[in-house]
């Protein structure tokens, strides 16, 4: 399938194993979005349908375990399900925390700030929701 992402089973055994959860989802998720997934990067070869995801793996609805060389949405850098990361955004949101929409809120200018003091390079940073958005500059 051109233009879809090719996950790598951990084992050969994986490969062979039925996915008839992951074919179940799919088939329900194609009555209400095109194509069964809300992003075409997300399409897979074969389709699955993944349900957690922990470090570098992944397991999809049938229980098989895949390592993640994908690593969409930044878990390239510490893994899926950090939980030094999970623990600060639950503190977070516990405060009551939003992205409000508008405006802004002290937490974008403490990124913006580290963002800029680790590239030492950069005086200013905007960042955004899509990877080709964010920038920084002197």
């Amino acid at each position: 399938m051109p233009g879809t992402s090719q996950l790598i089973p951990e084992s050969p055994k994986s490969a062979s194993r039925p996915s008839d959860k992951s074919k179940q989802v799919f088939e329900h998720n194609r009555k209400y979005i095109p194509g069964g997934v809300m992003s075409l990067p997300r399409r897979a070869d074969p389709e699955l349908a993944f349900e957690r995801a922990d470090g570098a793996y992944m397991w999809d609805a049938d229980g098989n375990r895949y390592l993640d060389y994908h690593a969409a949405f930044a878990p390239i850098v510490l893994g899926h399900n950090d939980p030094h990361v999970n623990g600060a955004v639950s503190a977070a949101m516990a405060r009551g925390v939003s992205l409000f929409g508008s405006g802004t809120n002290s937490l974008e200018g403490q990124l913006a700030e580290l963002m800029c003091c680790l590239l030492y390079t950069s005086f200013s940073g905007l960042f955004d929701n899509d990877p080709s958005g964010g920038s920084c500059r002197r």
